[in-house]
């Protein structure tokens, strides 16, 4: 288990670039003790809500640095936020297996057919400061890192599982894609 207080001042991090502290769901919040809470921050300057998973670092997880998960969306979106972070952190936490950048996950459906979304990309957040992505302790060693989920519409999973992620990345900057929405037009 992670030492917690290596983790002091992560609260005021993710405010720093995510935005202030909306709202908290604890880990008990669906019944039995699922190992992590989620906590909701909206962006001062953007229409984002960012939902970050709490706890997830304090599980027997196997990856590079302890990490915590996040999903930005657009406001009338954030409860399809919580919902893929808790997913991705559950999948995490029940598999003892932590996420790498430009790893793709692939849903078996649609889990919010309406959008099309059929998995999630796991990244740097494309919005905030690089800063955002790793939390560092008073000594600025690295400590914990914020994996960043981007919703993908069914097209962009195909297109990532044969041209790759950085192809699909290179399309949504030169198109200029809102990734802050599940019901955007695919880049693909």
């Amino acid at each position: 288990m992670a030492d917690q207080g290596k983790f002091d001042g992560l609260l005021q991090h993710i405010e720093r670039y995510a935005g202030q502290f909306r709202d908290a769901e604890g880990p008990d919040a669906l019944g039995a003790n699922r190992g992590f809470g989620l906590g909701v921050y909206e962006h001062p300057e953007y229409d984002m809500f960012t939902v970050v998973s709490n706890g997830v670092r304090f599980q027997q997880i196997t990856s590079l640095l302890p990490e915590e998960f996040a999903c930005s969306l657009i406001a009338e979106e954030q409860g399809f936020a919580r919902g893929l972070v808790h997913m991705i952190a559950e999948a995490s936490v029940q598999g003892g297996e932590g996420l790498e950048y430009d790893r793709l996950i692939r849903f078996p459906e649609l889990i919010i057919p309406e959008s099309r979304v059929q998995g999630v990309l796991a990244c740097p957040h494309p919005y905030l400061s690089d800063e955002f992505d790793v939390f560092t302790d008073n000594a600025e060693r690295p400590v914990l890192q914020l994996i960043t989920l981007i919703p993908l519409l069914s097209a962009e999973v195909d297109f990532i599982a044969a041209e790759g992620p950085t192809a699909l990345q290179q399309r949504w900057s030169d198109q200029g894609t809102n990734l802050l929405s599940v019901y955007r037009q695919p880049a693909v």
